[in-house]
């Protein structure tokens, strides 16, 4: 992991002496930055301090300074030790709040309304082809139930028209109600 951000790191600071305002600009004409050496230069100095300063504390295998700081602020060294306990609000946002308020309910809804509905459907369908007795004269199958339009754009439904011209309703892999149809 070393080698890939010592990589990136180079090409940042090759990137950053290349003038991309004279390039690109919203109007044609060059963009030129002009930057701050007060600003800059105190950003570098805290930050090299600071570099140097965490290397003075945590090189070796003792670590005094360390230690000494960690039981004088021993609140703060806890909180951060725990990285702020951003993963326990991370973990109780995803798990309290969007899986049982959000995503429960509409499991729910997935499981008795819409299940319930196709349900019906099915059992319409077999309760209707079992009442139909009417004579065999007829020239085409009778048509035993009306799709309402949009029914298959849901994410459980699946329509298709087999080889004997009969409509196929599938939802959820295992169950499929066969419709006769005059196509």
């Amino acid at each position: 992991m070393t080698v890939p951000l010592m990589f990136l790191a180079a090409v940042t600071i090759v990137a950053g002496f290349i003038p991309f305002g004279h390039f690109v600009s919203s109007n044609g004409e060059a963009y030129t930055i002009h930057l701050d050496w007060g600003v800059a230069g105190t950003s570098i100095a805290i930050a090299v301090i600071s570099i140097a300063v965490a290397t003075y504390m945590y090189k070796g295998e003792k670590q005094p300074v360390a230690d000494a700081l960690a039981r004088r602020f021993n609140g703060l060294w806890t909180a951060a030790y725990h990285r702020f306990y951003i993963d326990e609000v991370y973990q109780f946002i995803t798990h309290r709040i969007i899986f049982g308020c959000i995503s429960r309910p509409i499991a729910w809804w997935d499981r008795h309304v819409v299940d319930g509905f196709f349900d019906f459907l099915a059992w319409g369908s077999q309760c209707h082809q079992r009442r139909d007795t009417r004579p065999a004269k007829r020239t085409h199958p009778a048509i035993h139930l009306r799709i309402p339009a949009g029914y298959a754009c849901t994410d459980t439904a699946a329509v298709a028209v087999n080889e004997k011209r009969k409509l196929i309703v599938m939802y959820q892999p295992y169950r499929t109600i066969t419709i006769n149809t005059i196509l």
